[in-house]
């Protein structure tokens, strides 16, 4: 069971992994740049706990990030800038990282399944959610909202509350 999202809180995939932890009431957290630094100007005062790097410097957080999880969910368009240098870094620490490309058909029930059996076969409860920002692949919030929604969700105990 996931019991906290990270994320660098960059627009896109970053930021919807907020929301969606927020909705959901997931603990989350996550290293961001110095001054709360990102594409749209300020990661908002609204998230509240997210710690900022003594560094402009995007990489900085990304690689903490990373190394504070158990492991890495990419969801991606295109493995380009920051996305890509998550993917290597979590190759080169030999960290836990599922990817999940949305420029391709697939199977969401299968994809659920093969997510889950991930987080379980490495013991993932802390999760880095990382991707594209919204610049470089428009749209990419929304469809990574809803896909958290359907890899997690339904891995929660029903009667959890």
């Amino acid at each position: 069971m996931i019991r906290q999202i990270v994320s660098g809180g960059q627009t896109g995939v970053d930021r919807a992994a907020l929301d969606f932890a927020i909705k959901h009431g997931i603990d989350y957290f996550g290293f961001i740049p110095r001054n709360r630094r990102a594409e749209d100007g300020r990661i908002p005062d609204t998230y509240t706990f997210l710690v900022e790097t003594e560094s402009y410097d995007y990489r900085v957080r990304t690689v903490k990030n990373l190394i504070y999880a158990d492991g890495t969910l990419i969801i991606y368009r295109y493995l380009i800038g920051g996305t890509r240098l998550t993917y290597q870094k979590c190759k080169e620490l030999g960290k836990p990282l599922y990817l999940i490309a949305i420029n391709r058909d697939f199977d969401f029930l299968k994809e659920r399944e093969k997510f889950n059996n991930w987080l379980k076969n490495h013991r993932v409860s802390i999760l880095n959610v990382a991707g594209n920002r919204e610049s470089e692949a428009r749209g990419i919030y929304g469809v990574s909202f809803r896909l958290l929604e359907h890899l997690l969700l339904p891995l929660e105990p029903k009667d959890s509350r």
